[in-house]
């Protein structure tokens, strides 16, 4: 079974500078919900399946893969 990868310890963040974005990154909990998708092994290893949402993250941005492929499409080389 697999589901949202989230965290919580000593030395995770306890919040981003804006309180909006700290909002909605942690849960009821104190969770960190890292956007991340998984699942354990048998062998008590955790398997990164995928991401929650649509989105690449590249040196801390945030890419909408949509705006990718919009660019991608108008390259006279790409069909």
């Amino acid at each position: 079974v697999g589901g949202e990868i989230r965290a919580r310890g000593p030395q995770m963040l306890t919040g981003y500078l804006r309180a909006d974005d700290t909002r909605d990154a942690f849960d009821e909990a104190g969770y960190f919900r890292t956007g991340d998708l998984g699942r354990w092994t048998d062998d008590g290893f955790l398997v990164v399946t995928g991401r929650a949402k649509d989105i690449i993250i590249r040196n801390g941005e945030n890419i909408s893969p949509k705006e990718v492929e919009d660019i991608l499409v108008t390259h006279p080389r790409v069909a």
